[in-house]
């Protein structure tokens, strides 16, 4: 049985991941930067030379001013507006992208981090705990011969990209799951609580399919696809 120290040493670089904190998102940015503005004009002592002005200034129409005010308001950040489900409106395109968008942003691309970061955890555990050819030590039969063709579908098409080298990056995160309740075993000198693990990726199953098969998550959803434990 190997236990490769270095393996061991990723792992607990791989799980230190798992905590990473998300970037503000870009309408806390722009709140940010609109406080900023305000709290630097408000701050701005009046010179001699603009009192005068305003004081030599003709007086303004009432029709002037408002103008003023107008173009001023096209000068304001426009804040972007709240996305929703684009099934429950009229047809646009434009509402679609909105939501493709916000859903890649939001949900997808913490599903990608956690599924990828998973299928590496899951490779270097039992790389360290069972040598190079875990995946068929540890791999359930069945989901060996379905991964078989599933490499064989990629390679009948060899101009498309390939999920990897790995049977591991064939699988999906169901597979990962199963296979980690299998071998909890060798998994817990890494990951003490791997248990908890495996409950919470079965929570994050079915909200993954649904970003996954492209249609809208809810909130319920996407809170449960904040992360795993730490």
């Amino acid at each position: 049985m190997a236990t490769g120290g270095n393996e061991s040493d990723r792992v607990e670089r791989l799980l230190a991941l798992l905590s990473i904190q998300q970037p503000k998102t870009q309408r806390e940015k722009i709140v940010q930067l609109n406080v900023a503005g305000f709290t630097q004009h408000r701050n701005r002592r009046s010179s001699p030379d603009d009192f005068r002005r305003r004081q030599s200034s003709p007086v303004r129409s009432q029709k002037k001013q408002e103008e003023e005010q107008e173009e001023a308001l096209t000068l304001l950040p426009v804040m972007p507006k709240a996305v929703a489900d684009f099934r429950n409106f009229a047809f646009d395109s434009s509402r679609i992208g909105a939501s493709g968008r916000d859903v890649g942003a939001k949900v997808y691309s913490k599903l990608y981090a956690i599924e990828n970061l998973i299928r590496v955890v899951v490779h270097s555990v039992l790389t360290a705990q069972l040598g190079q050819n875990w995946w068929i030590i540890a791999a359930d039969p069945n989901l060996q011969r379905e991964v078989s063709w599933r490499r064989a579908s990629y390679g009948n098409r060899p101009w498309h990209s390939t999920p990897g080298k790995h049977e591991v990056y064939y699988v999906y995160l169901s597979d990962l799951t199963k296979i980690m309740t299998t071998n909890s075993a060798q998994f817990v000198p890494h990951i003490p609580d791997v248990d908890q693990w495996t409950a919470r990726l079965e929570q994050i199953r079915l909200p993954r399919n649904i970003v996954g098969h492209m249609n809208w998550p809810t909130k319920i959803d996407r809170k449960e696809n904040r992360g795993l434990p730490r």
